[in-house]
């Protein structure tokens, strides 16, 4: 019924239930109301998640819903995968590793060749060792889907993400039939390089992390190594004698990866995602955007907090312990925040674009990292799209009005925000507002949207006049428009970095180049070349200024 990937956590959700039952109520006769309450909410999302999954697993997949999965998948990896996005997140990543850089290292000797030639964490043995031990984090270090992210909220992973399949329609399967024979080649090359630029910044990582945590807790409890053969074998008489060693070095190599890069496990997510068979189109919409893109920044808020109650004293770890654990989590989002603008920034300085507008110093670059984090962590919490959005966008008024020191010129809210905002602050002329917010709204099928959108302006606008804007709107319709299309539909690798050269190199290089007579620039320009004041002429040269003549009036009569 449930595959591998969930026998583990049903099995240690059940058995948490039966623990949290006998804590709270026990033998007592008469438990208090709020231990009642507690365990039955507890229970109550249990099942809420486990009737998902089996709904969800027991779905016929219409037509329909296979082309909205596809383009909510594309858009994902439309969105996300990028060279330059995956360095960053690489980088930030090994920050946030740093409190755990011991048990890290230890990962790292464990991966070597094994005894067959593979890399320990290529091969079949390592998810075969987590299924045996009951991890929490198989499914994520793992995944059957590969498009694996933490950024990529559950309810997209679910439930093919978590080894189900589901029920497919016949003309779901003819369709699939065609695809295949045709075009099916390339485009699963495609996705395995964006799948790959998704999933490798985190679990390059998150792997070692993981076995190096349980080898280093299961010596510190027993005085050895664990046997990684006798736990991939199953011997019976080797996983009874260190049983309770076994699921506490488990448990705590669980933790510190879903604090380092979140998890895919279904038990462990927030409800507010789950969506019901029984709900309307309306409130499933509202759900895919609320929790679009927000998985990652809900369990950072939650290891931030954990942090924090450790740092103050409270918890089984240290309050040394809990302060590298803030600072780290701090240094991660401060790092993704600032890495892009100081590459860009050196790129430019060396002369390999000519893009000068962002002349942000580092310190102004890094100030408005710690205000990115800062409202994060602290304003926007642990809070979906929906509420962020409206904070957002008067976060950005008093960004806008107080911190002008952290730029120069104007406010872009592109470049200069704190937080993203589905509301525009300025439109450009001919654009509809509510339209432009309603693109916003559509999360991961944005890019596709955005798509239909232009080729729908293309087709219907008015010839031009100029030279200039015929050969532009020649070079959107036969270079742009195809690039996009291809790009929605998943075959073109790289997609955000090469359509972003496109368009600047490409299709509006008159506009790059124009850039240098924005006011902005001309003001920088005019100041630079601003010859000095002559001096005042004496009065004895000076010519007699002439009074201005005042035309005479007509007076009214009486």
């Amino acid at each position: 019924m449930i595959d591998y990937h969930l026998t583990g956590p049903v099995k240690q959700a059940r058995t948490a239930l039966a623990k949290v039952e006998k804590d709270l109520i026990g033998d007592n006769l008469r438990p208090e109301e709020k231990d009642i309450a507690l365990y039955e909410a507890l229970e109550k999302a249990y099942e809420k998640v486990l009737n998902s999954i089996l709904v969800n697993s027991y779905t016929e997949s219409s037509i329909a819903n296979d082309v909205y999965n596809f383009i909510r998948r594309q858009g994902y990896r439309n969105i996300l995968a990028r060279p330059s996005r995956a360095a960053k997140e690489f980088i930030s990543n090994l920050a946030a590793v740093l409190p755990e850089r011991q048990a890290f290292t230890n990962g790292l000797k464990v991966g070597t060749l094994d005894n067959r030639g593979r890399k320990f964490f290529l091969s079949d043995s390592a998810p075969k060792i987590m299924s045996v031990l009951g991890s929490l984090q198989q499914s994520r270090l793992y995944p059957t889907d590969k498009t694996s992210s933490k950024f990529i909220d559950r309810g997209f992973q679910s439930p093919k993400g978590t080894g189900v399949r589901m029920k497919k329609s016949n003309a779901s399967r003819l369709v699939n039939k065609y695809w295949n024979k045709t075009v099916n080649p390339a485009y699963n090359t495609v996705g395995a390089i964006s799948d790959s630029l998704l999933s490798t910044p985190d679990l390059i990582i998150m792997k070692p992390l993981w076995f190096g945590k349980f080898s280093s807790e299961f010596k510190e409890l027993t005085g050895i190594e664990p046997d990684f053969d006798m736990i991939e074998q199953g011997n019976e008489a080797y996983l009874e004698k260190y049983s309770d060693a076994l699921d506490k070095a488990t448990a705590s190599a669980d933790r510190v990866t879903i604090r380092q890069g979140a998890t895919s496990n279904p038990f462990l997510g927030t409800q507010r995602s789950i969506k019901e068979k029984d709900q309307s189109g309306f409130v499933q919409f509202a759900k895919d955007f609320n929790m679009f893109m927000q998985n990652f920044l809900n369990y950072e808020f939650a290891a931030a907090r954990e942090a924090l109650y450790f740092a103050i004293g409270r918890g089984d770890l240290s309050r040394s312990k809990g302060v590298a654990i803030m600072a780290s989590l701090s240094a991660r989002m401060l790092l993704y925040s600032v890495i892009g603008d100081v590459m860009s920034s050196v790129i430019s300085s060396l002369g390999f674009t000519d893009d000068d507008e962002d002349d942000r110093n580092l310190a102004q670059i890094v100030g408005q990292g710690v205000g990115e984090t800062f409202v994060s962590l602290v304003l926007n919490r642990n809070f979906g799209n929906i509420t962020k959005s409206i904070s957002n966008y008067f976060i950005d008024d008093v960004n806008e009005e107080y911190f002008d020191f952290l730029r120069e010129g104007e406010f872009d809210a592109f470049k200069h925000s704190f937080g993203y905002s589905v509301i525009p602050r300025e439109t450009s002329y001919g654009k509809n507002p509510m339209w432009e917010t309603t693109k916003n709204l559509v999360g991961p099928l944005g890019p596709a949207v955005k798509t239909i959108d232009f080729a729908m302006k293309k087709l219907f606008e008015e010839d031009a006049k100029k030279s200039e804007t015929q050969d532009r709107r020649f070079r959107e319709k036969f270079i742009r428009l195809p690039l996009e299309a291809a790009g929605a539909l998943g075959f073109v690798p790289f997609y955000g970095d090469v359509r972003k050269y496109v368009l600047d190199e490409v299709v509006y290089p008159d506009l790059r180049a124009g850039k240098s007579s924005s006011p902005k620039a001309k003001k920088k320009k005019k100041k630079s070349v601003r010859k000095p004041r002559s001096p005042r002429k004496p009065s004895s040269t000076r010519k007699p200024t002439r009074k201005p003549t005042r035309k005479p009036t007509r007076k009214r009569r009486r």
